[in-house]
């Protein structure tokens, strides 16, 4: 799996909720973000997929989901999760 960068955005992050969660032997700090970012038409390869990330120096995030903000499509609403090994 090789991550290749696409681009660069402008978003607004928003922490949602956070938990520590199990996984194996470590646990882990997840966080549930809110990612608001300028929209692109579905099917454009400037818009985000659930199957990519976002990158803020360090951080990763993972898209779980995209949607539109505003009824005039100018915005898109990203839910994504950060983990964090603690």
């Amino acid at each position: 799996w090789v991550w290749t960068p696409k681009g660069v955005l402008w978003g607004d992050v928003r922490l949602r909720s956070g938990r520590d969660a199990r996984q194996g032997h470590a646990i882990v700090a997840q966080a549930s973000y809110r990612i608001i970012v300028r929209a692109a038409p579905v099917g454009s390869p400037s818009r985000p997929r659930p199957d990519q990330r976002f990158r803020e120096g360090t951080r990763l995030f993972a898209i779980l989901a995209v949607a539109e903000t505003d009824p005039e499509g100018r915005f898109l609403t990203c839910y994504a999760e950060e983990e964090v090994p603690t």
